[in-house]
């Protein structure tokens, strides 16, 4: 097979400006909204991990390049690689890198991109879940370009290829990686092996009963096309064009589809019809604005519009292409130079050809540019010499394609030089060596004959061989029948047998399955246990790590309140000192009151430290030891009753220290103001607690308020500091002076909190 020129390239780059963006969107991925809410739900870094990478996948796939969406897909993309790496989830890992591969190229980012992928096939090496080694075989294999690396790329494609066949096989997503896996084989010049696998591709296709196949039949028309059988080629190509009609396809498929049909017709040198789909592809790129296709197809115009003399079209065309053609293509230049130069020649502009001819000389004399262009443009400057009878520059461009011929060995090549020595030698009268080129012309046209001869035995072989085939199978069929009908007589005889054999048979593979069933139960039972056992002892190992923890966050709490506990004595043990030095008796009196506020505060943490609960206090020991307390500081005994629910035992430390504070301000005003003028005192406190709902009760038998006196206007601190202590439990005082004072408040249980 014969490596393509430089316009069969033309073609194959075709296909792959419909890759990328075609395979993305034949992926159908979830809405935005539904991965936010199953992020949401998540509590596992591995399943937040992957749901972060099907959010950035949306985001990167969508069409087109939106500067958003790279920037939400690179949040989502980076997220995912913090959390995998930190959890040492190499598939998660190997995910996100491939992303952030993806992203890079998108963004134009090629150094970035190849670096990201390099460490993704790291991380994916060491995967066991095949998706993220799937995904990074086939990044990889996209950022490959199509002539830097072709062996690299159809080398990762195939792994890819690989996974998705152990794993997905005849599925929608294999028939689309084996259509592209052709594609890639295409511009390798593999075309025999990438029709096998666009046939393949057809085939799951065809059985999925999926219609969209225009884009397969137009890379089926590709390979034929480059295997030269021109009729398949045109016939999968008229297939895609009325499949993408039906389906008023109006993407970049189509301006594939036509320009394929337009190099066929212009390599079988019917030029007027080249034109017709190469100007429908080229209004098709111009529509989608896709600059790239249109100066390819430029390229194209440029050199079928030379060939039937529409010069000036070809100018126009020339023109334009030189204002589309990308950075990266600079191979688009040389073609449009090598036309333009065409041009000056085939119409006889020979001033300007010459002024030209410094640039063909360059490409002539340019080892990176394709042999077959070099060739092409050599050609045309000796046939313009011979033209201008110009012999001696005309034998030396002959010499230039002679070089070139002996790196291309090609026979159309070989074929075209002798044709060119043979024109020469004549012109100048050396008849002997004219005479001797043109046999070697006939030759190598005999032998190009030859060639295709070759390949018409070889497709009658295939022919006849599958007849013979056919023919076999009959005579086969006729046999059986004969045999069919010989052995009903015997099956009569052996009826009963072979039903007692059958009825043997059927109750051998019952008892049989019934044993491989068995033996899958013990299996998955045993399976199943060994996982418990890990689950167990993983859960016993949380257990231990939890307990120390909170073994460690008891002792650090009871270390809290015995420090709080001993500042707010030291605190005490400062006031009683202060109290000692001063002589008015109303600064006493304050400094004892601030004392047993603190006490009252005191003896809560004292209890929390000396208890196992940090959160609760327990009411009735805590309300007997301030008593005590109290009538120890004012020297009284006996007068205090406390009264408590059996079942009521504790208040969250919130609760607890407001009430402790409340009782402490209304056992000292009556010890100060009702005890004293009253003959037999006695002070009385009730805390109950019934749904819920805890009721503090203080009743002394004093004179109570004055009849004038009205708490919620009093200045009393003592009073003030028990109505805002209610406050803060969002709970309710009243006062009653009918018999004594009676102070009743009520609120809200809160939950002790662990």
């Amino acid at each position: 097979m014969t490596k393509p020129n430089a316009s069969s390239k033309i073609v194959l780059l075709i296909s792959f400006l419909l890759l990328n963006s075609y395979f993305l969107q034949a992926q159908q991925a979830p809405t935005v909204a539904m991965l936010n809410r199953q992020l949401q739900q998540c509590h596992t870094d591995t399943g937040r991990t992957n749901v972060l990478q099907q959010l950035a996948a949306l985001y990167i796939n969508k069409p087109g390049i939106d500067p958003e969406d790279i920037r939400w897909a690179t949040g989502y993309a980076s997220q995912a690689l913090a959390i995998s790496t930190k959890q040492h989830y190499p598939d998660g890992q190997a995910g996100s890198l491939t992303l952030l591969a993806q992203i890079a190229r998108e963004k134009g980012d090629t150094s970035k991109a190849r670096e990201y992928i390099d460490k993704a096939l790291a991380f994916a090496s060491n995967a066991a879940p095949w998706p993220a080694m799937a995904a990074a075989y086939q990044e990889k294999a996209i950022q490959l370009g199509i002539y830097e690396a072709p062996q690299l790329k159809v080398h990762y494609y195939s792994l890819y290829l690989e996974q998705l066949k152990q794993h997905e096989q005849r599925s929608l997503k294999l028939a689309d990686a084996l259509k592209y896996y052709g594609d890639v084989l295409i511009a390798n010049w593999e075309f025999a092996r990438a029709r096998h696998y666009l046939k393949q591709s057809l085939d799951i296709y065809q059985a999925l009963h999926y219609t969209k196949l225009q884009d397969l039949y137009s890379l089926l028309g590709s390979a034929e096309h480059n295997l030269e059988n021109f009729r398949e080629a045109l016939k999968y190509l008229l297939l895609a064009q009325k499949q993408a009609e039906e389906d008023h396809d109006t993407t970049a498929v189509m301006y594939g589809i036509y320009n394929r049909m337009g190099s066929i017709y212009a390599q079988v040198e019917q030029f007027k019809e080249a034109t017709i789909y190469e100007e429908k592809a080229y209004k098709v790129a111009a529509r989608l604005h896709d600059q790239e296709a249109m100066a390819l197809f430029a390229c194209n115009l440029a050199a079928t519009y030379n060939e039937i003399h529409d010069f000036g079209k070809a100018q126009r065309i020339i023109n334009k292409g030189f204002t589309l053609i990308p950075a990266n293509r600079p191979s688009f230049t040389w073609l449009l130079r090598r036309h333009q130069f065409a041009l000056y020649t085939m119409s006889h502009d020979y001033t300007r050809a010459m002024a030209y001819l410094p640039q063909a000389n360059a490409m002539i004399d340019n080892p990176v540019i394709d042999v077959a262009m070099r060739q092409g443009v050599a050609s045309k400057a000796f046939k313009m010499f011979l033209e201008i009878k110009n012999y001696t520059l005309a034998e030396k461009y002959l010499h230039k394609m002679e070089a070139l011929a002996a790196l291309d060995n090609t026979v159309l090549v070989k074929k075209s030089v002798e044709k060119h020595r043979f024109t020469l030698d004549s012109l100048r009268g050396n008849c002997i060596a004219a005479i001797r080129h043109y046999q070697r012309f006939m030759a190598l046209s005999d032998s190009m004959e030859m060639v295709k001869r070759d390949r018409q035995l070889a497709q009658l072989k295939i022919e006849y061989e599958t007849e013979q085939k056919d023919r076999d199978l009959e005579l086969k069929e006729k046999h059986i029948s004969l045999l069919i009908a010989e052995t009903s007589v015997q099956k009569e005889l052996i009826k009963h047998e072979a039903t007692r054999r059958h009825y043997s048979y059927a109750i051998g593979a019952l008892l049989l399955l019934l044993l491989m069933i068995s033996s899958w139960a013990y299996n998955i039972k045993r399976r199943a246990n060994l996982q418990l056992k890990q689950q167990q002892f993983e859960i016993n190992q949380q257990n231990i790590t939890l307990k120390e923890l909170l073994e460690d966050r008891d002792c650090l709490l009871k270390e809290v309140h015995h420090r709080v506990k001993n500042n707010l004595q030291i605190v005490i043990s400062l006031l009683n000192t202060q109290a000692l030095h001063l002589d008015n008796e109303t600064a006493r009196q304050a400094l004892r009151e601030s004392r047993n506020r603190m006490q009252a505060i005191s003896i809560i943490h004292q209890k929390l430290y000396q208890s196992d609960s940090f959160s609760g206090v327990n009411m009735h020991y805590y309300l007997n030891e301030l008593l005590e307390y109290l009538q120890d500081s004012f020297s009284i005994h006996d007068m205090i009753t406390v009264e408590t629910n059996p079942d009521f035992t504790e208040l969250d430390v919130s609760q607890a220290v407001p009430i402790g504070l409340i009782i402490n301000e209304a056992v000292t005003n009556a010890i100060k103001y009702a005890l004293p003028s009253t003959a037999q005192p006695h002070i009385h406190i009730s805390l109950r607690c019934e749904d819920e709902q805890v009721a503090v009760s203080i009743a002394d038998n004093g004179p109570g308020f004055p009849a004038d006196f009205d708490p919620d206007t009093s200045t009393s601190f003592g009073l003030n500091l028990i109505i805002g202590l209610v406050r803060q439990l969002r709970g309710k005082v009243e006062f009653d002076s009918s018999a004594g004072l009676h102070i009743k408040l009520s609120f809200q249980q809160s939950r002790i909190l662990v």
